[in-house]
């Protein structure tokens, strides 16, 4: 093989095509020598030089250098073929021939075409040459390269080739990894020479932390623009997303090879956390008092994670892996700790300080502190070796690497290279300590994490371990938040106070806007507007779902569960109903569908028999009934924006809604009375829970969960975020008994001796049919097989009238007024008489007063919703025509034009929330 080198000594070499027997074969005369060209007939090689604008040929070993054109423009490329040479020049922008042997017969074969690189000629007939690496690739793995006598097996860069000459190793023995943000590199360290190599893995779009499972040789990253961790084989074959969810910015990646875990920081979600390595069981090492966490790096021998925060108050701290014995070793002279290196030898920690521009030593207890380099540029990432220490800088732009013996040996590994980021040393040897956890993870159901005395069994976020086991963890927490992220269900606990998020590992969530749960059942119900479809999914086992209604659904804006009766709700918006059917999705039945402009949100209260939605047609209202669609009423149509996220308050019988319109929270009790702001400013709300003394929202703007605490004096507080950076974040429910307490009512028991429906109305409760019966059904009758008799309390009397608590004549005080009344009576029943004459009339009047104030009650509100209606336009208000904030003070159409319904762009699959408006 030839080629051309235009270094400062231009020349010409060759060597075989293994590269040995390499040798000069031309260097005088020869400025840039560019294309070059072999005459396979005559055995002689052709080259143009762009300095010189000469077209030449010479014999393979260099002799008979032969000039058979001059004059030429700057040719650049250049091929051979029968009696004809051919070139490209950057002057003339064409593509010339001549005769090869005199140069004579001169003709242009493109012309005016700029940017001409190199040419080739190809022909059919160019005939087949066999050679020893055309069987079997000559018996070699990889490489199969010829020379003049033979062939040679050769290897990828940075691999060795076996004693048998023929296979190469799986990879390099010693090699540098580092994160190039667009890619992956290695260096291998087995060879004097050091060329990094990339990676084959798939597009990255920023690879910031990364590490290397020893055990498998598989490639672990974190990319803070697609917020994953991902994992792939070093050929780029098998590539996984680890973790997907639930991250803000992973600043920081180790991976545990020993115990099998991963652990990574997040300087955006503030924690240290860690999940074994296909992802799993994810678990918070430490969240509090973490401002920007970066550097990782743990000694399994001794059960020690060690990490640098480089917030506002930096430090480097150090924990037992399993989280345990969290403690601060070193919070003096750190500027911007980044990288973190441990010597697992001297047990020491290595970290570099981009601030101070130094690399710093302590032992493992923050000790023993010493200086090892100091004037560096900005230092990142670091990697400590027994012999050396490397280290990326963002300002140098280099990998830079240092004798630890002699401090002042610094070599540039890489130059003028953009975007180093983290760096790892691996060494592919045998490991000298085995998995304390052993075959059977420790006997831990979930987590089994190295400390210093052994290890200790974790749970997932939101898990703790049962009571009185060390081992095993709960299937699910005790009380929860569900939340509705478009994309995903997500789950806060309620019990373990750190309010940390998971998004449950359930496949094909796609628009996830509404939802509600049955407790006692364990199943969660998801409304998914993207498909159109209603799903229900085991709790206990993620991977059991169903989709229970699938036709006519168009746009399913609210969902509600009722226990008691096991049937499930659900309003239609596009199709401007609402239906309920048994908890499979059979016996469906159309409850409500006059009347109904935009029906949104629902929710139900079994003890009672109700039935809440709101709608947001113009006037917005808010409406209840009986499950069964009976005695129909408006309990809120004035003073309403846009109702949603409807809750129950049962201890104070009070029903609460978020007012995306209005941003804030409101409650009223059953019949609409007692009506009064709870929450003042609450922006952007859509789902609404409450959880015994906290009320709970979504804000979809801001991507946030909010709480508002009750007290008993000052009602509900400020509100405050208790989680973050929740992308699509919509409905919410508190999974808990107290939210789904055991009620015992006509439906409870045996389906209420209903063939199908049972439909509970308070006093009493009815049978009803599905819309259609499936004729493989039984057959439905609306009379029950046996009458229940709900037996009530006394206690429960007021309940199940239609006012609240407050409303009610004390029984004491009515047999009073009832004795008085007799007593008069029997006295004086003339008196009485007249009495009641005065009463009637009193009556009269009184109803004349009202007529007459509701006729200016009516114009005063038309009045007031021209006043409302400009105001709302100066405002950030929730517009469902797209919907979109409008927040720049344009004037907008009357509500009844632009308050359409609450879009989901199905084409896209997405809710278009954004802070313009576009009219028309």
């Amino acid at each position: 093989m030839f080629w051309s080198d235009w270094g400062d000594e231009p020349m010409i070499e060759r060597a075989n095509m293994d590269g040995c027997e390499r040798s000069i074969i031309s260097s005088k005369k020869l400025v840039y020598p560019n294309g070059l060209a072999i005459d396979y007939d005559r055995s002689m090689l052709y080259f143009v030089d762009g300095g010189i604008h000469t077209l030449e040929s010479m014999n393979f070993d260099g002799s008979n250098r032969k000039v058979i054109l001059n004059g030429l423009g700057h040719p650049f490329g250049l091929d051979v073929s029968d009696g004809r040479v051919y070139w490209t020049d950057w002057d003339s922008k064409s593509v010339m021939s001549a005769d090869k042997l005199s140069g004579k017969d001169l003709s242009v074969i493109i012309a005016n075409s700029s940017d001409l690189m190199d040419v080739r000629v190809f022909h059919r007939n160019r005939r087949r040459v066999f050679n020893e690496c055309d069987r079997h690739n000559g018996g070699c793995s990889h490489l199969c390269l010829l020379n003049p006598i033979s062939y040679t097996c050769a290897c990828a860069v940075g691999v060795h080739l076996k004693n048998d000459k023929r296979t190469c190793s799986e990879g390099p023995n010693k090699y540098i990894i580092f994160a190039h943000r667009i890619d992956i590199r290695q260096i291998s360290l087995d060879f004097d020479h050091l060329i990094d190599v990339v990676l084959p893995l798939p597009p990255i779009s920023n690879a910031v932390a990364l590490d290397v499972d020893k055990k498998t040789g598989n490639i672990f990253w974190s990319d803070t623009i697609e917020n994953v961790i991902m994992r792939s084989s070093p050929d780029g074959l098998n590539v996984h997303k680890i973790v997907g969810e639930s991250l803000e910015n992973p600043d920081g990646l180790i991976v545990d090879s020993i115990g099998r875990m991963i652990y990574w920081a997040d300087a955006g979600r503030h924690t240290i956390e860690v999940a074994s390595l296909d992802g799993r069981n994810r678990h918070i090492i430490a969240y509090k008092d973490l401002e920007s966490p970066r550097g990782l790096a743990l000694d399994y021998e001794i059960g020690l994670l060690f990490w640098t925060d480089w917030g506002h108050y930096r430090k480097i701290e150090r924990s037992h892996l399993d989280g345990d014995e969290r403690s601060r070793i070193v919070t003096a002279n750190l500027g911007w700790p980044n990288g973190l290196s441990l010597d697992l030898k001297s047990k020491r920690i290595y970290w570099v300080d981009a601030l101070l521009k130094s690399i710093d030593s302590c032992d493992y207890t923050g000790n023993q502190r010493k200086l090892i380099l100091s004037s560096l540029h900005h230092p990142y990432a670091l990697a400590v070796t027994e012999d050396s220490i490397f280290w990326t800088d963002w300002k140098s732009k280099a990998l830079h690497m240092t004798d630890r013996r002699n401090i002042s040996s610094r070599r540039d590994v890489m130059t003028n290279i953009e975007g180093l980021m983290d760096i790892k040393v691996i060494y592919q040897e045998q490991q000298n300590f085995e998995n304390i956890c052993g075959r059977d993870n420790g006997g831990c159901s979930h987590l089994c994490l190295r400390n210093p005395s052994g290890y200790s069994c974790k749970c997932p976020i939101g898990l703790r371990l049962l009571k009185n086991s060390t081992t095993q963890c709960q299937s699910l927490p005790d009380d929860f938040l569900l939340i509705a992220l478009r994309s995903g269900i997500g789950m806060i606990s309620l019990n373990s106070g750190d309010y940390m998020d998971v998004v449950l590992p359930i496949n094909g969530v796609h628009g996830a806007v509404v939802l509600d749960y049955h407790y006692r059942k364990n199943m969660l119900f998801f409304a998914d507007v993207n498909l159109d479809v209603i799903r229900r999914v085991n709790l206990l086992n993620l991977s059991e779902s169903k989709v229970i209604i699938s036709t006519d659904v168009l746009t399913p804006n609210g969902i509600s569960i009722d226990w008691v009766a096991d049937n499930v709700y659900w309003s239609d918006t596009d199709r401007k109903i609402i239906e309920v059917a048994r908890l499979d999705g059979r016996s469906r039945k159309r409850l409500i569908q006059d009347d109904l402009g935009d029906p949104r949100s629902i929710i139900v209260y079994p003890k009672k028999g109700y039935l809440f939605w709101s709608d947001w047609n113009s006037p917005s209202k808010i409406e209840r009934s009986y499950l069964d669609g009976s005695n129909r009423s408006v309990i809120v149509s004035s003073g309403i924006g846009f109702p949603t996220g409807l809750t129950i308050d049962f201890e104070n019988r009070r029903l609460l809604w978020a007012d995306a319109l209005e941003d804030n929270i409101g409650q009223v009790d059953f019949n609409g009375r007692r009506r009064m702001t709870i929450v003042s400013y609450a922006p952007h709300p859509f789902g609404l829970t409450l959880f015994e003394n906290s009320l709970y929202w979504t804000d979809w703007y801001n991507k946030s969960v909010y709480r508002s605490q009750r007290s008993p004096r000052n009602g509900y507080g400020n509100p405050l975020e208790v989680r973050d950076a929740l992308n699509g974040a919509l409905d919410i429910r508190a999974f808990s008994l107290s939210r789904q307490p055991n009620i015992v009512n006509f439906c409870s028991h045996d389906n209420g001796g209903c063939s199908h429906l049972c439909l509970h109305r308070g006093l009493d409760y009815v049978c009803a049919c599905p819309d259609r019966i499936d004729p493989d059904d039984i057959e439905c009758s609306l009379k029950p097989k046996f009458l229940v008799n709900e037996r009530l309390e006394n206690h429960q009397l007021a309940e199940y009238s239609d006012e609240s608590p407050d409303d009610v004549t004390p029984p004491e005080h009515e047999e009073n007024i009832k004795k008085n009344d007799v007593t008069d009576h029997s006295k004086n029943s003339d008196t009485q008489r007249e009495f009641l004459v005065l009463v009637a009339l009193g009556v009269v009047i009184i109803m004349v007063f009202i007529v007459i104030l509701v006729i200016f009650m009516l114009a005063f509100n038309t009045k007031n919703k021209t006043t409302r209606s400009s105001r709302e336009s100066s405002r950030s208000v929730l517009t469902f025509s797209n919907p979109n904030y409008n927040i720049d003070g344009t004037p907008m159409e009357p509500k009844t034009n632009i308050w359409k319904r609450f879009k989901y762009e199905k084409p896209h699959g997405i809710i278009i929330l954004s802070e313009n408006v576009h009219h028309g």
